[in-house]
């Protein structure tokens, strides 16, 4: 008697704790199992090829890096007077093969406050990489920041 009744409360206890989870827990764990599979992201939506009736490609997006620059970073860095900012924004210029004058005189009028300003709109990816590893090597970390940008090009 002993043993059937040991036996019927272990063959009992999985059914309790089913009951337990269908009933009292489980909207909760619904929600929570679709929380830990969904996720919302907002994605931009590249722009496709421009082709002529013959499939033959008339404009095209090529991926691009948009090159920023953290005044912040810069400040705590030590490059924060006038004569630092244009010496490191004609060395960024040089590296990335654009002309200094516009990136010095964005570095010059941005504030010491500034997060990040642009630099450059659309760079090749393997230009502006370098660029980047370049400048970290001299010492400037996180003041150089990669976004992913696009280009159009008409072949």
């Amino acid at each position: 008697m002993v043993v059937g009744a040991v036996v019927s409360i272990l063959a009992l206890a999985p059914m309790w704790k089913l009951i337990g989870v269908q009933v009292r827990n489980g909207s909760e764990l619904v929600a929570r199992g679709e929380s830990q599979r969904f996720r919302e992201m907002q994605l931009g939506a590249s722009r496709g090829s421009i082709v002529d009736r013959n499939g033959v490609e008339l404009a095209i997006s090529v991926a691009r890096k948009r090159v920023a620059v953290s005044m912040v970073e810069l400040r705590e860095e030590g490059v924060d007077t006038p004569a630092d900012l244009q010496q490191f924004g004609t060395q960024l210029a040089g590296l990335l093969g654009v002309d200094a004058a516009p990136v010095v005189e964005r570095l010059l009028a941005a504030k010491a406050t500034d997060p990040w300003i642009r630099i450059v709109e659309a760079v090749d990816e393997d230009v502006a990489r370098r660029a980047k590893a370049s400048i970290e090597d001299s010492g400037i970390l996180d003041a150089v920041i990669l976004e992913d940008s696009t280009e159009r090009v008409h072949p």
